[in-house]
């Protein structure tokens, strides 16, 4: 998408949450796709298969009683939305052992 989509659909999205305040105390926009940054691409490394890889089954898996979530766990490493995931992942763990017990 071009910066002006990515704006509009920004705003279409975020209308939907919080009204049409969102669009109207919008003052200016900006943004990157990371991934095409000259010289950043090391940052972010991509792991075939998504979450569900078999690279992250030990790093997923708890510690004993200890469980492990953030965004270096996911697929979307450096992404709020990547440790979103991790972590809900981890709670879903959690919940589905203290239902069994």
């Amino acid at each position: 998408m071009t910066p002006a989509e990515r704006e509009a659909r920004a705003l279409h999205q975020g209308m939907k949450i919080h009204g049409p305040v969102y669009r109207d105390e919008l003052a200016s926009s900006f943004s990157i796709s990371w991934s095409r940054a000259p010289y950043i691409e090391g940052g972010w490394q991509k792991i075939p298969g998504g979450p569900e890889a078999p690279v992250y089954a030990p790093l997923n898996a708890p510690a004993g009683r200890v469980y492990f979530a953030g965004d270096w766990l996911s697929h979307l490493v450096s992404w709020q939305h990547g440790a979103f995931m991790s972590a809900r992942k981890a709670v879903t763990a959690l919940h589905t052992r203290s239902l069994a017990v």
